[in-house]
C-alpha cells in the first residue's frame, strides 16, 4: 500500500480505506477512482493476497474499529498501519458502526482472506463485548478493554495525563483550577477527571469549579465567560481537549483577560489547534505511535499473547498559554 499512497499522493490510510471498500469513509469520488486507477497501473488489486509482490508469503492482520469520524482514529490508523509495513505485515480494514452483526460479518471476512491476527480497535476509549467469532483470532485490543478484563489491551492513562497537566498548573503557581470536561460518561473523561482532583487533592486544594464541556469549544467558551463574571475567578483552567481550552482561551480575551498573563489553560490531545499562536496552548499528547508499535509488538510475539493490558503515557507539551 505504500506504493500506491506514493503513486496517488495520498495517505497510507486513505488507500487502505479505498481498497478495502470502506463506504463509511468521508472520501471524495475523485479520489477513490484515483486511487483505484492508480493501484491497477501498479499491478495490485483490491482484494488483499497472502502473497506480496514479490511472491512471497505475508502476514495479514485485520484491524477492525466501530468508526472512522475525525482526526483521532486517521492517527491511529496511520501509525498502526506504519508499524505493520515495519514488520513485513499488511492490515486489511473493517468498520462495523459498533454492530455486532456487522463485527460478526466481518471476522468471517477475515477468516476468508487468510489473517492471522485482529487488531480491535475503538475512536474513542471503551470497554468493549466482542462477538465470540473473534476467537477464532490472536488478537489484541487498541483504545479499549473488554469489560470482562480478559484479553490483552493496550491503552493510554487519561490518569496520568490529567494529573501531569494539573501538576504542571500547580507549580506554574496556580491555587484555584477549574476543570472543563468531556462527556461525563466516557472512560477517558472519567480518567482525565480523576487525575486532576488527585494533582490537587496531593497538593492540598480542591477543584475551583467543574463544568461539563461536551468536547466543544462553544459550550468551554460560555462555561469559561460565566466563571469570568463571577466575584472569584479561577487561575486556571484544566480543559479535557484543545477545542475546548480554545474557547476558554477565547471567553479570557473576549473578557478583557490575558491567557497567560491572568490565568493560564492547558488543554489534551495535541490537535492542531494546540499550535495555533496567540497564545499556542500547553496540552498532553496521544500516544498512538507507540500504542500502535506496542500492539504489534505483542501480535509478533511468538506463543500464546500474556493477557495483561499495556498502558502508555502521553506526553506533557508546555507552550505559551502556561508560561508567564
Amino acid at each position: 500500500m505504500s506504493d500506491v499512497a506514493k503513486a496517488a499522493d495520498v495517505s497510507k490510510t486513505t488507500v487502505s480505506l479505498v481498497l478495502n471498500h470502506v463506504a463509511e469513509a468521508r472520501i471524495p469520488d475523485a479520489t477513490r477512482a484515483h486511487v483505484f486507477r492508480t493501484a491497477r497501473e501498479l499491478g495490485y488489486v483490491s482484494l488483499p493476497s497472502t502473497l506480496n509482490r514479490d511472491g512471497e508469503r505475508q502476514t495479514l492482520h485485520g484491524l477492525l474499529i466501530n468508526e472512522i469520524s475525525a482526526a483521532y482514529p486517521i492517527n491511529l490508523l496511520d501509525d498502526l498501519q506504519t508499524a505493520a509495513e515495519a514488520r513485513g505485515a499488511e492490515l486489511i480494514l473493517q468498520m462495523t458502526g459498533g454492530s455486532p452483526e456487522r463485527e460478526r460479518e466481518a471476522l468471517m471476512r477475515f477468516r476468508d482472506f487468510g489473517v492471522s491476527s485482529v487488531i480491535y480497535a475503538m475512536s474513542f476509549r471503551a470497554e468493549v463485548t466482542p462477538t465470540i467469532e473473534l476467537d477464532m483470532f490472536r488478537h489484541v485490543f487498541v483504545n479499549c478493554r473488554r469489560e470482562d478484563g480478559r484479553g490483552t489491551a493496550v491503552v493510554t492513562s487519561g490518569h496520568r495525563g490529567g494529573h501531569a497537566a494539573t501538576r504542571h498548573l500547580l507549580e506554574a503557581g496556580a491555587t484555584r483550577i477549574a476543570a472543563i470536561t468531556g462527556d461525563p460518561w466516557q472512560v477517558e473523561t472519567r480518567e482525565r477527571q480523576e487525575g486532576f482532583t488527585a494533582a490537587l487533592a496531593e497538593a492540598g486544594h480542591a477543584p475551583f469549579a467543574v463544568e461539563a464541556g461536551a468536547w466543544s469549544y462553544g459550550h468551554a467558551r460560555e462555561i469559561a465567560l460565566a466563571w469570568l463574571g463571577s466575584d472569584t475567578r479561577p487561575d486556571a483552567i484544566f480543559c479535557h481537549n484543545d477545542f475546548m481550552a480554545r474557547g476558554a482561551v477565547s471567553a479570557i480575551q473576549a473578557a478583557g483577560l490575558s491567557c497567560p498573563g491572568d490565568i493560564l489553560v492547558a488543554g489534551y490531545d495535541d490537535r492542531e489547534v494546540s499550535a495555533w499562536p496567540a497564545p499556542t496552548l500547553t496540552t498532553v499528547t496521544l500516544p498512538f505511535t507507540e500504542m500502535a508499535e506496542r500492539a504489534l509488538e505483542c501480535l509478533s510475539a511468538d506463543g500464546e499473547i500474556a493477557e495483561e493490558t499495556h498502558i502508555v503515557a502521553g506526553e506533557l507539551i508546555v507552550r505559551e498559554s502556561t508560561s508567564r
